[in-house]
């Protein structure tokens, strides 16, 4: 049994000896080439737009700018400087139009509203000198059809002389009284009724 045991530590001392032998590895450091990857922190700081570049307002060129505001933009208007009272076409050029002149029940008075409200399209017809120019007078329903046409005669006479004051030549002007045809709104209330007494214009080159 001694023997035995002797044997054992013999063996133990032995392989103690050899542990102890051992020479550790050597952990080599990374080399220059080595890239660290960025933190969660660092991505988002990298992904700010920095605070002091401004962005640049659009730029207008003339490729996108539209003078007389009809819609049409110059570079595809051929009819430049059409007063904003008008629909146009596709190139710009006026057809028809509903005066912004409001005339009282029964009345037809060339006022110095009226002769303000039409200063211009006054301004447009001497810039577009090419253009010949119907006006149609229009009534409400109340009231004689036959007396409601000649008013809407006397109405479409206005605006023609306020034209007229306005250094339009008459030679350009017509002036049609339609009476109560043609309604755009109600004429069972006041506000339709108020907006069929109206002038509308057609243009004509």
């Amino acid at each position: 049994m001694k023997h035995i045991f002797f044997i054992l530590l013999s063996l133990l001392l032995v392989s103690c000896s050899k542990i102890q032998n051992i020479e550790p590895i050597s952990i080599e450091k990374p080399s220059s080439n080595y890239t660290a990857v960025p933190t969660i922190s660092e991505t988002n700081k990298m992904n700010e737009t920095p605070k002091n570049i401004e962005e640049k307002p659009t730029q207008i060129t003339s490729s996108n700018i539209d003078s007389d505001k009809d819609g049409i933009l110059d570079q595809n208007d051929k009819c430049p400087g059409t007063s904003t009272d008008f629909i146009v076409d596709d190139q710009g050029c006026p057809q028809t139009s509903t005066l912004n002149i409001k005339f009282a029940s029964k009345k037809f008075d060339v006022t110095p509203e009226i002769i303000n409200e039409l200063e211009g399209f006054a301004s447009f017809l001497k810039e577009n000198k090419n253009y010949q120019v119907i006006i149609y007078g229009y009534t409400d329903s109340i009231g004689d059809k036959v007396k409601n046409k000649l008013l809407s005669q006397k109405r479409a006479n206005a605006v023609k002389e306020g034209l007229i004051s306005h250094g339009i030549s008459s030679t350009k002007l017509t002036a049609i009284g339609r009476g109560e045809a043609n309604p755009i709104a109600d004429n069972m209330n006041n506000e339709g009724r108020e907006k069929n007494r109206r002038i509308e214009i057609e243009l004509i080159k």
